[in-house]
């Protein structure tokens, strides 16, 4: 099992989700790790901008990649949330 990295990734989701869902739609998947062993992952965090603040942090653990479907593993490092559409993804460090 590998934990992959890119620079700079970012998207948005294409729809809204719900606390439990567990494939997200994005805008784009250009810039993602390729996930090509069954046991690779990677790591994004969506989060609700309010102004130049953020909230509702989520990370998730990406297991496939679909062309712009992801299957992730939600509330990877915390709590699940409910996201609307446009809702910023990006893949970052994180503690865990």
């Amino acid at each position: 099992m590998a934990q992959l990295f890119s620079n700079n990734f970012k998207s948005t989701l294409t729809s809204a989700i719900t606390s439990v869902q567990t494939t997200l739609e994005l805008n784009s998947t250009s810039g993602l790790p390729t996930l090509t062993n069954a046991q690779d992952f990677f790591l994004l965090t969506l989060y609700t901008p309010l102004n130049v603040e953020e909230s509702n942090h989520e990370v998730v653990k990406v297991t496939a990649v679909n062309g712009n479907l992801l299957t992730v593993e939600r509330a990877y490092e915390g709590t699940a949330h409910a996201f609307a559409v446009g809702t910023p993804i990006e893949l970052r460090g994180t503690a865990k």
